[in-house]
């Protein structure tokens, strides 16, 4: 690498490699479809996915240092407001692309007005990828600048050790609503502006781009600043690339041995994922340093080069794309019909008014919901009750146990256990797990019993719920059940069982209109996207569903590299 080139190559390809790997994870034809390495690890563990993001922040922290020699590391007026006008750019950008995605998905999929989708501010996420990028680099450009250079690997080992222990005491590394880093987040940010992360089928608002792990990254940032040092003040390749591997190394084993005492994870950016990520960059950096500037094999990085040298322009536009890809709707089939609530709710109606228990309760829930007609707990329960008198409506009866569950009255609490233990006994998996709950919380005046529990769990874990499986590994690991590391509210699950349609030839009247109205409440027939019409034509020619969710992410990428070419071949660097 020679000391004349204004840009370091090998960094140039190892930003190109992770954004093209960030373009690649974040588009798949169907994510219930992923081969394993590209997927996240769902809580604990890494995987190849987990290691794009993390990459770029430490390519960040290399450039960060090139950038910053200009200035003699030094704070100024120029570069105060160079810094400035990157982390607010970086959010609006951040904040225009979750506002876009609202408004594609409102106007396409929801059928909203322009006017009813454009209005999302409500529940647009705060913080994400963009602003990560902006706050470590704000962050870290102080850092740089105002602490003195030898002193910064103390302050990445502070920043490491008592993020760390803050994680340790503050139930860091668990997933629940208890876990330190979705207090803060839900305390300043809202659950409403918040990434909601799912483990074992439950869900709970947790953003893995939220306020308190971001101070990892920071340190990250610190790291592969560190690293640009090292690489800027040796120009021996030898020297860079043996220098590399070996802190590589000690990174990597540093991580490996710690993993064991502090788990590695990418949602709370542990302690240890930052040791084992770095280490695994600075790893990779010395090979691109030893491949293409010992070596000379470089003709094969131009794909990725286009890339790396508009690593951000790039990564905005495949977001934007890949909203576009995802809303707009290209095709329907003949028997489509758009979701009308209020229409269906006036068929209820009728129907409920001439004794069709499977309206009333289809009615009870809209009036519980507030979907379709105005909100009326009260009707919602007369209904409930009206419905349930029926011996076949056991769905009707479970409702009305939800019903009383939710209700801050007690006076029905007695007629819980009897509704909810019918229902569980009918094979309902949510009135399974409802109920398991109940015993091992002790709640609404059932007595606990963590063992009653247990076999409840089974059942429902039965019927393929992932969460209910949770519960069972809960209850061998703890007797205690759930109740050591959750809380009832977080795991209780509220959703009603609707009445479905009719089935078979010989049709009532009102059957027949139940069904019509069935229909009308959710829609019927398909409608396919820009994504999902290329995903369907890929899986015609490949061998399976994977196959073809892996050949649209690539697909998707070329698509990308192709407007990268065109700035790289044209010498434009958009700088964000």
């Amino acid at each position: 690498m020679g000391s004349n080139n204004k840009r370091l190559l090998s960094l140039d390809i190892l930003r190109g490699i992770t954004v093209a790997g960030m373009l690649l994870v974040n588009n798949p034809g169907s994510w219930g479809n992923l081969y394993a390495p590209l997927g996240h690890a769902e809580w604990i563990g890494l995987t190849p996915t987990d290691l794009v993001f993390p990459f770029f922040i430490f390519c960040m922290g290399v450039a960060m240092f090139f950038s910053l020699k200009k200035f003699n590391f030094t704070m100024s007026k120029t570069l105060a407001v160079k810094m400035i006008r990157r982390t607010v750019l970086l959010f609006i950008i951040g904040w225009a692309v979750q506002w876009f995605s609202h408004l594609m998905y409102g106007m396409f999929r929801d059928g909203k007005s322009f006017a009813e989708a454009a209005n999302n501010l409500d529940s647009i996420r705060y913080l994400g990828v963009f602003q990560r990028l902006a706050l470590v680099y704000f962050f870290g450009t102080l850092c740089a600048t105002f602490i003195k250079y030898r002193f910064i690997p103390w302050v990445i080992a502070g920043i490491l050790a008592v993020y760390a222990l803050i994680l340790g005491v503050g139930h860091g590394y668990e997933f629940s609503t208890d876990n330190i880093i979705a207090v803060i987040d839900n305390a300043v940010l809202g659950p409403n502006h918040m990434y909601h992360e799912g483990y074992n089928g439950m869900s709970v608002a947790f953003d893995p781009e939220g306020i308190l792990s971001t101070l990892p990254c920071i340190a990250h940032t610190l790291i592969g600043f560190m690293v640009g040092g090292v690489i800027l003040k040796h120009k021996d390749n030898s020297y860079r690339v043996g220098r590399l591997l070996l802190i590589g190394f000690i990174f990597i084993l540093a991580g490996w041995l710690l993993s064991y005492g502090i788990p590695c994870g990418k949602k709370m950016w542990s302690t240890t994922f930052v040791l084992l990520t770095c280490g695994l960059a600075m790893s990779v950096l010395a090979l691109l340093i030893y491949v293409i500037d010992m070596k000379g094999h470089s003709k094969w990085c131009y794909f990725f080069e286009a890339f790396g040298v508009n690593p951000l322009s790039l990564y905005v536009l495949g977001s934007l794309l890949a909203i576009v890809f995802g809303s707009v709707i290209v095709s329907t089939s003949d028997d489509y019909v758009k979701g009308d609530a209020e229409k269906a709710a006036a068929i209820y109606t009728k129907l409920a008014a001439d004794s069709c228990a499977q309206a009333q309760n289809n009615l009870a829930i809209a009036y519980y919901n507030g979907n379709g007609v105005e909100e009326n707990k009260v009707e919602a329960l007369k209904l409930f009750k009206a419905a349930a008198a029926d011996s076949s409506m056991v769905n009707a009866r479970y409702n009305l146990a939800l019903a009383y569950m939710q209700d801050d009255d007690t006076i029905n609490d007695q007629e819980i256990l009897p509704l909810l233990t019918e229902a569980a006994d009918s094979s309902i998996a949510n009135a399974q797990y409802n109920l398991a709950l109940c015993y091992d919380f002790g709640k609404f005046g059932i007595a606990t019993d963590h063992v009653k529990a247990a076999d409840y769990y089974m059942e429902a874990s039965k019927q393929g719920m992932h969460r209910a499986q949770a519960a069972v590994n809960l209850c061998y690991a703890d007797t205690l059940g759930v109740t050591a590391e959750l809380k009832y509210d977080d795991i209780f699950l509220p959703a009603m069982q609707k009445s479905k349609a009719f089935e078979g030839d010989s049709l009532t009247a009102v059957q027949t209109t139940f069904n019509e109205a069935v229909a009308v409440a959710s829609g019927a027939g398909d409608r396919s996207s820009i994504k999902g019409t290329l995903y369907d034509a890929y899986k015609s020619i490949t061998l399976s569903d994977k196959m073809a969710s892996c050949l649209y992410a690539i697909l998707f990428v070329l698509f990308n590299w192709i407007f990268g070419y065109i700035l790289h071949k044209k010498n434009i660097i958009i700088k964000l």
